[in-house]
């Protein structure tokens, strides 16, 4: 089983399944033109396998369909069929992946993640079918660092673990209380208090241990835990959200319940099914940019909290956060889609470009966006930001496929999160790929809860 769950997060993820169905048959997003669309015939042709197989394919995210226009049977993009049919004629069955970047400085190899037609696969599961088969983000967090999916979402446990974390933890969340205080509230800082509340921490272990224990699962949670506590201080400020969160809930539940909105009337369940959703697809991306930025710090000896500080300085260096903005501001400020596609047309014509499209990595588009994009169409189909964002999609579509982002800023419009919120899942999300980029890094993660605080703390002890 994938990352089975309990109660009413099972019912709201049937509920969302049968949403996404309804989505394919009532959605329009917008299709590539017709000379890169193949009939089903067509296909099979192409990859040279039986239908059935074609539409298996479909059903996993590899290739993408669309319905013809006379509404006779769908269309499939030749680009992702051809990708497939490389594939499999080439290194399809590839266990790593390795970057080199130059003389003197290290290659980096990975087994966690590769980059396939349906999107990122994590360890041999389809990014797409676990977000799509309710598999929750503790879940796919903990495949990521140990190679197993576990059959029932974890509860992680309370944190901190003991005095010392507890300290370490008030004194990150202050950091971030005063920078939400000190910048604009429409910078959404979210990534920001996240990096001021790693440092702090990072800094008081150090101060209390020369030794740093390493591939500790426990304080992996921990550090996500915390994450998500100070996303949500830094959205508001002051924030109820206390040091030590309710252990029944997951991060989604948490997030869904400090992101509430009285604008909507989508459940709470439902509403923190769609941010899990969001924060699995969002949990690694391969060996790019940000991931070697980790693992540099990793093999320069930083400490766990160290390395993810790179991999966040990183992301900003990207600006992967100012992007999620200025789309947010667009499909929420106009008022309508014709509005959008004016904005586009006059940005174009000035020589900016819109963000959020064009990714190098996905030239045919990312499969995610499209996943994000048929789930925010069916929790909110009426939704006047929705329309804005298929309307954005369809006017920039000379500018390339539309990114990740897009798809979560979706996500963001049709539950109705605070201003920034689509910032936060990429950083949430991301952080738990980091984790695993840093393990890997060092050596396999050690399975297990043994650990006590005070091995955490410098002394080391095991209980067996």
């Amino acid at each position: 089983m994938v990352g089975r769950r309990s109660g009413c997060e099972e019912n709201a993820a049937s509920d969302d399944a049968r949403d996404l169905g309804n989505a394919h048959r009532s959605t329009t997003v917008p299709t590539p033109s017709n000379h890169d669309l193949l009939t089903a015939n067509e296909a099979i042709e192409v990859l040279d396998v039986k239908r059935p197989t074609l539409y298996t394919y479909v059903s996993r995210g590899w290739v993408r369909s669309f319905p013809s226009s006379n509404g006779r049977g769908r269309l499939y993009v030749r680009e992702d069929l051809e990708r497939l049919k490389s594939r499999s004629h080439g290194h399809g069955n590839q266990a790593t992946t390795t970057v080199t970047l130059g003389p003197g400085i290290p290659s980096f190899e990975t087994s966690l993640t590769k980059i396939d037609a349906g999107g990122p696969i994590y360890r041999g599961h389809s990014a797409t079918s676990l977000a799509r088969s309710g598999a929750c983000f503790e879940s796919v967090a903990e495949l990521l660092w140990t190679g197993d999916l576990p059959e029932e979402c974890p509860r992680w446990k309370k944190h901190p673990t003991c005095d010392d974390h507890l300290r370490d933890l008030e004194l990150a969340i202050d950091f971030a209380k005063v920078c939400a205080q000190h910048v604009k509230s429409d910078a959404a800082p979210s990534l920001m208090a996240v990096r001021l509340g790693i440092t702090a921490i990072s800094v008081q272990r150090r101060a209390r241990t020369a030794s740093v224990r390493r591939n500790d699962l426990n304080e992996a949670r921990e550090l996500l835990l915390l994450s998500a506590a100070l996303s949500v201080i830094c959205t508001f400020g002051d924030s109820p959200c206390p040091a030590r969160p309710p252990s029944a809930c997951s991060i989604a539940m948490r997030l869904a319940s400090a992101w509430k909105s009285t604008s909507t009337r989508i459940e709470h369940s439902r509403r923190a099914r769609a941010i899990d959703h969001a924060l699995v697809l969002a949990a690694d991306d391969g060996l790019d940019k940000l991931a070697v930025a980790v693992r540099m710090m990793a093999v320069a000896g930083g400490d766990l909290y160290a390395c993810i500080s790179a991999g966040l300085d990183a992301l900003a260096g990207l600006e992967y956060e100012g992007t999620c903005m200025q789309l947010e501001h667009a499909v929420s400020d106009l008022v309508s889609p014709a509005a959008v596609r004016r904005y586009v047309a006059v940005n174009a014509d000035q020589g900016r470009p819109m963000p959020g499209f064009g990714h190098p990595r996905y030239p045919a588009g990312d499969p995610r966006t499209t996943t994000l994009l048929e789930l925010a169409a069916a929790l909110a189909p009426d939704e006047r930001r929705i329309r804005n964002v298929l309307a954005l999609i369809d006017a920039a579509r000379d500018q390339g496929a539309p990114t990740f982002e897009v798809g979560l800023v979706a996500i963001a419009m049709a539950l109705d999160l605070p201003f920034g919120s689509a910032a936060t899942l990429v950083v949430l999300g991301r952080m738990a790929g980091f984790i695993a980029h840093v393990f890997e890094q060092w050596g396999t993660a050690r399975k297990g809860d043994d650990v006590s605080c005070s091995e955490r703390s410098g002394v080391i002890h095991r209980s067996r």
